[in-house]
């Protein structure tokens, strides 16, 4: 049996900390205005006959030949491709952009003996590509006639100001996540304990199939999914501890969750659904809720352990923040 650590507090108060202040330039407003464009753009035919250019859409049949048989999953008629994007087949984009609408081609692929789709993996396959049509991408005018059709504008300047403030919202939050661990980080290397391997191997696994499931992948193999499972083991162990002590500091400081708070969060979380607050409770159930309680709880404890803590703010640029920033959107939205 493998029993709850017990946890003695040493460190928790004072804790020292960095937090990144993320500064927000105008040309990160452009690129966000330039996104609402293309969300709001619309393909028309294209009148000329001429090769597809980068952000056109095709519309193709294709068939897939292995060894004189269809494959029915990699074949289909009246596809749409945008071109240019990233598909499995290799230099596709290459194969279809060098066709005009109403002609066909056939080309060979050799596929790796490693690739992700197993019955693809080290075979040769023949596919035939016919260009039914080809639509291109028209975006609206950026200006205050745009402003005004989304509903909620009076002109151009108006949703500038708008986006600026939401890109400041999106990155207030990530700078609040980003601490959040950096505080977690420090409260474990602080107060070390030991927890058990089978929580943290439970944790692992549900943090491979959430990545499985983010990328796609719904039956991954055996061996790819433990190696998977490996991987977020470290990160599954520190969340592990960081919870116990979590739960300790809450104890020893007595916090709580009153019902007018309690109350508050629900509310919140109703107005995000479009809800009414016991209509929700009730969808919820009682597991659900002592979930919600729990990580409530959490919250308030993180509070408590940063208003606690020396925090030393230093302004960076997202830019700055490179390709390795580990919080995912859908974090920074939660």
């Amino acid at each position: 049996m493998e029993l709850k650590p017990e946890v003695e507090l040493v460190n928790y108060k004072g804790i020292e900390l960095e937090r990144d202040v993320f500064e927000i330039t105008e040309e990160m407003v452009a690129q966000a205005l330039e996104d609402l464009r293309n969300r709001h753009s619309y393909y028309q035919e294209v009148k000329e006959s001429r090769k597809a250019q980068e952000g056109d859409l095709l519309i193709m049949d294709l068939k897939a030949e292995l060894e004189g048989k269809i494959l029915e999953r990699e074949s289909g008629e009246n596809l749409q491709y945008p071109m240019g994007a990233e598909v499995h087949i290799p230099n596709f984009a290459q194969q279809v952009g060098e066709l005009l609408p109403g002609q066909k081609k056939t080309f060979r692929v050799k596929y790796p003996d490693d690739h992700q789709i197993p019955e693809l993996a080290g075979k040769e396959v023949d596919y035939t590509v016919e260009i039914k049509g080809l639509k291109e991408k028209v975006m609206p005018e950026l200006n205050d006639q745009f402003a005004q059709e989304l509903g909620e504008f009076k002109d151009l300047a108006e949703l500038k100001e708008k986006v600026r403030r939401q890109l400041e919202e999106y990155y207030q939050r990530i700078s609040r996540v980003r601490l959040e661990r950096a505080l977690l980080d420090k409260l474990v290397e602080l107060n070390p304990i030991e927890v058990p391997k089978k929580l943290v191997r439970r944790r692992a696994q549900e943090l491979a199939q959430g990545w499985f499931q983010r990328v796609g992948i719904n039956n991954p193999g055996q061996e790819e999914f433990g190696k998977m499972v490996e991987e977020f083991t470290p990160r599954a162990e520190k969340e592990i501890k960081a919870g116990f002590i979590l739960e300790a500091v809450i104890e020893k400081e007595g916090i709580e969750l009153t019902a007018e708070e309690e109350e508050a969060k629900l509310k919140e979380l109703a107005d995000r659904y479009q809800m009414d607050v016991e209509k929700l409770k009730d969808q919820l159930g009682e597991s659900a809720m002592a979930r919600l309680r729990e990580q409530w709880l959490e919250e308030k404890a993180l509070d408590f352990l940063l208003s606690e803590a020396r925090i030393k703010d230093r302004k960076v640029s997202p830019e700055q923040a490179g390709e390795k920033e580990s919080i995912s959107k859908e974090e920074a939205k939660q």
